[in-house]
């Protein structure tokens, strides 16, 4: 994350995890199978709306900068990055992670 336009990176990877920690720890509890349910669909229903604001958003003034922590940032981050995740496979997904956090 260069600036903290880019917010959404370091919310979205944390949000993500929880879920990623969490089923490690107790598989019982299925948080990455009920992610879809939980987030996604809540996401998916708030990006049709007109008020919905983008990801990355042109901060100029630092006093902008509280307003980025939302569900938008966290949330639909996390969306993102379990896409990729998905996407990429596992291995490739572990790989960029651990290059970005040495970064």
């Amino acid at each position: 994350m260069d600036w903290w336009s880019d917010l959404w990176l370091i919310e979205g990877f944390s949000t993500y995890m929880e879920d990623v920690v969490e089923t490690a720890i107790e598989p019982a509890l299925e948080d990455l199978d009920i992610f879809a349910l939980r987030i996604m669909q809540a996401i998916l229903d708030s990006d049709k709306l007109k008020s919905v604001r983008s990801l990355h958003i042109d901060i100029k003034d630092p006093t902008q900068i509280e307003q980025l922590f939302d569900d938008i940032s966290s949330n639909k981050g996390s969306c993102l990055i379990r896409m990729l995740n998905y996407t990429i496979t596992e291995g490739l997904f572990k790989e960029g992670i651990q290059n970005y956090l040495k970064k």
